[in-house]
């Protein structure tokens, strides 16, 4: 069940319901976090040595989702750090799935002959301890520009052996409607991509995001796949209505 009402009493539905203030609102520090859960030693700590890290964030939603006493949490073992995380195992790669050296340009991976991973943003709604693009999604590198975006659209046009493009990052839908749109009319808009995928956690962090708005824009580019995956099965009730998500 949701902590929702214990955790957020003063918050009316409006705002729970508004994407934008769950981003507002997001649990991005110790300080912050030790406001709404228990901690142990080992997370206090892990919240402290990752710091430098990796980013810590998690949405009002998916906080409330979290067992505030219990360690063992699902939720909460993806969501929160622990002083292991600080530590450099042998072996351990900054670049586990070996991307980087199919970096052609900035928001580009192209590993595979047909299709190609667009990266459109480097920030996410909830950071997942064990993201495997963490050397991006903790801003080192800087954002993904307008500039470099428009540089792996060239690059597309460039490449007629690909037909499959994986936009993912960071989450895509955290970018506006509008944003998201523009960057999709334009790989569309692109002669051989056949296939258009989008990588995204907000169903499962975030599901107020999927409202009627994104919704109506994604279907101009139909046939379209949004991919998602959920760790585990506990879930919250669902919201009222169409876009009712665990």
């Amino acid at each position: 069940m949701s902590h929702r009402k214990i955790l957020f009493p003063d918050t009316t539905d409006v705002q729970w319901n508004d994407w934008r203030w769950q981003s507002r609102n997001s649990v991005r520090s110790l300080g912050d976090l030790e406001k709404f859960v228990d901690l142990t030693d080992d997370e206090r700590r892990g919240c402290q040595e990752t710091k430098e890290i990796f980013r810590l964030g998690i949405s009002p939603y998916y906080l409330s989702l979290i067992d505030p006493q219990h360690p063992f949490c699902p939720v909460r073992m993806q969501s929160i750090p622990v002083r292991a995380e600080a530590e450099k195992s042998l072996g351990e790669l900054r670049d586990p799935l070996g991307e980087d050296k199919h970096r052609p340009v900035r928001a580009i991976v192209h590993k595979y002959p047909d299709r190609v991973l667009l990266l459109a943003l480097d920030h996410c709604s909830v950071y997942c301890r064990h993201c495997t693009r963490r050397r991006i999604t903790s801003g080192d590198e800087g954002g993904i520009s307008r500039e470099d975006l428009a540089e792996a659209i060239a690059y597309l046009r460039a490449h007629p052996e690909v037909r499959d493009v994986l936009v993912s990052g960071g989450d895509p839908f955290l970018l506006s409607t509008q944003r998201l749109e523009e960057l999709l009319e334009q790989v569309r808009g692109v002669p051989h991509v056949e296939i258009i995928r989008i990588g995204t956690r907000i169903p499962v962090c975030l599901p107020m995001r999927v409202d009627d708005e994104l919704a109506i824009m994604l279907r101009k580019f139909a046939p379209l796949f949004v991919v998602t995956h959920f760790n585990h099965e506990k879930k919250s009730r669902p919201r009222r209505g169409r876009h009712a998500s665990g």
